[in-house]
């Protein structure tokens, strides 16, 4: 390859760089089955379940989700709302699976923690002689350091067979900062839907 042709794949790395790195959440554990290898390509029916207090953020989330794959996902607060879930969960675990799911998916909020750290000033690295020093620390007089707050959103996503009743994948992704819903259970969902195609455990038929 020519060096002008390296060149020109300079900007397109950086700039993958920057879109890659905008993502605030990373999984951080998980597990799967070792029996169990889901085709997404064979799936008809999966409820999705967010459970959180508060029902806007609940429906936001599930709304959300279910974008990923409208054919397939179900929302359940529709069908499930909070006070069944608190007032009556033998109904569902009689309803659930007579209604022809072949999963369900079941996302909740297991940690919330704040984190301060200190953000050093700019400090200048010349240190010729002390003009050039002064010269080059002047602009930075007025840039101290400062104390800064970081929130770390836990969220646990487990995965559930209907039909064979059991846990077949379980994971923990860490959000700093979340934004919008929207964005945070986006950026939740690529990372999860990333880490089971890499683990082998969700597979389609284009893969095969």
């Amino acid at each position: 390859m020519k060096k002008s042709s390296v060149w020109l794949l300079v900007p397109l790395f950086i700039a993958f760089q920057l879109i890659t790195s905008c993502s605030s959440t990373q999984l951080v554990s998980s597990w799967r089955d070792p029996e169990t290898t889901v085709d997404k390509t064979k799936l008809s029916k999966v409820l999705v379940m967010c459970l959180v207090k508060d029902e806007t953020t609940r429906r936001v989330a599930e709304d959300e989700i279910v974008k990923r794959n409208p054919t397939v996902f179900v929302t359940s607060y529709d069908k499930y709302p909070a006070q069944m879930l608190e007032s009556n969960p033998d109904k569902m675990k009689v309803e659930i699976p007579s209604q022809g799911y072949d999963g369900i998916i079941i996302m909740r909020l297991v940690g919330k923690e704040q984190a301060t750290t200190y953000v050093p000033g700019s400090y200048p690295s010349y240190y010729g002689g002390w003009y050039g020093y002064y010269g080059y620390a002047a602009p930075y007089y007025y840039d101290p350091g400062y104390y800064r707050t970081d929130e770390y959103y836990s969220v646990e996503t487990n995965i559930y067979s209907i039909p064979k009743n059991k846990l077949i994948w379980s994971g923990i992704t860490e959000t700093i900062n979340p934004g919008s819903v929207e964005t945070t259970i986006r950026e939740i969902s690529d990372a999860i839907a990333y880490q089971m195609k890499k683990e082998g455990f969700l597979k389609s038929e284009e893969s095969k």
